[in-house]
């Protein structure tokens, strides 16, 4: 897996930011995101060469993956927002789960 190594819109020295938008309470998206967080994350963590933080954005997030999201250091949980731009234009890439 390999991160690009700069984004236009990322000053220096900050994180490199991934986003996850979904329905949390439909698993599918769970599946995902246990998936990214157990098993991508750390590849992405090694490759990157510069702090990685995923914003997560949806509801419907149980305890499970409330436990998940809080034990992962750089993972910011959302929950439901309103207008999602803002969050997509501070984003360096987009995960979506298919």
């Amino acid at each position: 897996i390999t991160l690009p190594a700069t984004a236009q819109h990322t000053p220096v020295g900050e994180p490199f930011t991934l986003l996850f938008v979904g329905n949390l309470g439909y698993y599918p998206n769970q599946d995902a995101l246990h998936y990214l967080v157990q098993k991508i994350l750390p590849i992405c963590r090694i490759s990157a060469g510069r702090d990685l933080r995923v914003v997560v954005v949806g509801s419907g997030a149980g305890r499970g993956l409330l436990r998940l999201m809080a034990a992962e250091p750089g993972i910011i949980y959302r929950g439901y927002v309103d207008d999602l731009m803002p969050i997509y234009r501070a984003a360096d890439a987009t995960i979506v789960p298919l």
